[in-house]
């Protein structure tokens, strides 16, 4: 018996799934986030390589028995990763076909197996690919230069709102509340512990504009439309690259969101026909594996 290992790696999280030739599900499990701009690199390929000797363990399958492994990982075509990536990958499974690229290759692959398509990611962070047979094209999403869009910075826009209400430069209200009961803490004193508390703690603030929207809150309305308008951005900006209409698929938990929809349709050019990834992207890291084993890429 042959097997796939996939993988789909991000800023809060990382799934890993180990499958049998025509994609089946033998084991599954989920590791902490992977992405190497925020844990290093070094932590990055341990982190893999423990999820890969994990499945194997639980199953019994050796590693001469993996025919191919694809990782999606978030940040990871920054400096020299991927290559750094494939070779630790490569000492440990020398007779696997190994690819390595960014979480969006998951994305598309989920979404499109065997067609085109853009798929935006709307998790901790944003980016959009756009996927046209096998060339992946990307727009938007770069990182410290393109900060909109994802969780992280709808939360990072909800604590900046409820600071500004401590020193009188906006009103208080639900979303600000909602900020300083979730903190539990003086802002201004828990400062410090809020900027180091990482990516996901902050991205969970997110949810708290959700809710504040709900409740008719102006500055819940306000970041939602401007960083939903930032997805709106990247989908119109795929158009170029189709003629006539085009799928679109969003993924994250920004992206299933149904008050994301709400707010983004009436944003969207006419030609773009978007919908919520229905899988989870790992499946699109195993569908990856089927193609390095059938054209080698």
């Amino acid at each position: 018996m042959k097997y796939l290992l996939g993988v789909d790696g991000g800023g809060t999280k990382t799934a890993f799934m180990l499958t049998d030739l025509d994609g089946n599900s033998v084991a599954s499990i989920t590791l902490s986030r992977s992405n190497p701009n925020d844990i290093g690199i070094d932590n990055t390929i341990a982190l893999l390589l423990e999820g890969f000797s994990s499945l194997c363990e639980q199953t019994g399958i050796t590693n001469d028995c993996i025919s191919a492994i694809f990782a999606g990982i978030a940040g990871v075509t920054a400096n020299d990763f991927i290559s750094r990536i494939k070779a630790a990958v490569s000492v440990a499974y020398p007779d696997s076909l190994i690819g390595v690229n960014h979480d969006g290759v998951n994305i598309l692959y989920a979404a499109f197996p065997e067609s085109d398509g853009a798929g935006v990611i709307c998790g901790t962070g944003t980016s959009c690919f756009v996927k046209k047979g096998d060339v992946l094209h990307r727009i938007g999403g770069y990182g410290l230069f393109d900060l909109y869009g994802g969780g992280y910075e709808i939360g990072r826009a909800a604590i900046s709102h409820a600071l500004r209400t401590v020193d009188g430069r906006d009103s208080s209200g639900f979303l600000s509340e909602a900020v300083k009961k979730k903190a539990g803490c003086d802002l201004i004193k828990g400062l410090g512990t809020l900027i180091a508390s990482g990516k996901s703690n902050i991205a969970s603030y997110a949810t708290l504009v959700y809710d504040a929207y709900l409740q008719s809150d102006s500055y819940a309305e306000g970041i939602l439309d401007a960083h939903i308008g930032y997805l709106a951005e990247l989908i119109n900006t795929a158009q170029r690259h189709f003629e006539g209409t085009y799928n679109v698929s969003l993924a994250g938990g920004i992206g299933k969101d149904p008050i994301t929809m709400r707010i983004l349709k009436p944003k969207l050019t006419p030609a773009a026909v978007v919908t919520p990834l229905e899988c989870e992207p790992i499946h699109g890291a195993i569908a990856r594996t089927k193609v390095l084993l059938h054209k080698g890429i």
